[in-house]
């Protein structure tokens, strides 16, 4: 076993017996995500394996003080949310919908608002 899975196994079992379902399945999603993100990054390493081995939001005050105590670093800050791309055009919506559903005529704007 490599020590970055020998330390994700040792801190699941120190969850489980803080009374968070850390299981071998959460486990097993937690190394797999740790592939998947900078394991010199504190902030990927924590949404990483909180992410995987929380459960229930009972869980997550029991894996941020084990997360410091076994890693230790704090919880990181929630990073800022994606900017979402705008709406999209009615006008480009319309074909897709005549497409799906064989109308050919164009709802009444007043249809649209409710």
């Amino acid at each position: 076993m490599s020590a970055p899975v020998e330390t994700l196994t040792g801190f699941a079992r120190a969850l489980r017996a803080a009374g968070v379902a850390a299981d071998r399945h959460r486990l097993t999603t937690g190394i797999t995500a740790l592939t998947f993100v900078d394991p010199h990054d504190t902030s990927e390493v924590y949404w990483a394996t909180r992410l995987s081995l929380c459960s229930e939001p009972d869980d997550l005050p029991k894996f941020d003080a084990l997360f410091q105590a076994w890693f230790g670093s704090e919880r990181p800050r929630v990073p800022a949310p994606a900017t979402l791309s705008p709406q999209p055009q009615a006008a480009a919506v319309r074909p897709l919908v005549t497409e799906l559903t064989g109308a050919q005529d164009e709802p009444d704007e007043d249809e649209l608002r409710t």
